[in-house]
């Protein structure tokens, strides 16, 4: 996955100035690891696939690692126009790294998962925190966090939903043990 990623385009002159302007820090976009660009095809699932300028529906996107214990185990796309994202894989959960929702220093001394709605509010708080990406994940993922936070009613409302257990969907049934009663 680092091999792949570190194949991909460094981001545009304009496209730093856009960050910039936006509220990003110089040093959000390059440490750990630089930020890249890259013409993508935003998919359903969310999933994104490379593409080449030209190609239908490819649109230009920023590409940023999803990491776990600081390994990349996917990569995220982001089109600030439209505002879609898409994992390459499928692997991933969130930009930033997963560890902060399980890593018990996440939560000393009342400390919170913070959640960012967008890539540019995670880079402008200098990558502290996620920017969920799967959440049909996020009940399985966050269901032990003992505090989050989030940047907005918006995001929050969304997030209750996202943590909540899914329906039971299987069959249960009743079996009499052998020698038993009925």
């Amino acid at each position: 996955m680092i091999a792949e990623f570190q194949k991909l385009d460094i981001p545009s002159d304009a496209e730093v100035a856009w960050l910039l302007k936006q509220g990003a820090t110089p040093e959000s976009m390059v440490r750990p690891w630089c930020i890249r660009s890259a013409w993508v095809r935003l998919e359903r699932g969310p999933r994104f696939a490379l593409s080449a300028p030209g190609e239908a529906d490819s649109q230009r996107a920023l590409i940023f690692r999803c990491d776990d214990r600081g390994e990349p185990v996917d990569l995220a796309a982001w089109q600030p126009r439209t505002g879609g994202l898409g994992l390459l894989t499928g692997a991933g959960f969130c930009i930033g790294d997963l560890d902060q929702c399980f890593n018990p220093a996440t939560f000393f001394m009342g400390g919170a998962l913070r959640i960012h709605r967008w890539p540019l509010a995670w880079l402008a708080a200098e990558r502290e925190g996620i920017v969920v990406i799967d959440a049909s994940k996020a009940h399985a993922i966050l269901r032990g966090a003992s505090a989050i936070e989030c940047e907005g009613a918006a995001l929050a409302k969304a997030l209750r939903k996202w943590v909540a257990p899914p329906p039971f969907a299987g069959k249960i049934v009743s079996c009499v043990a052998p020698g038993s009663a009925r």
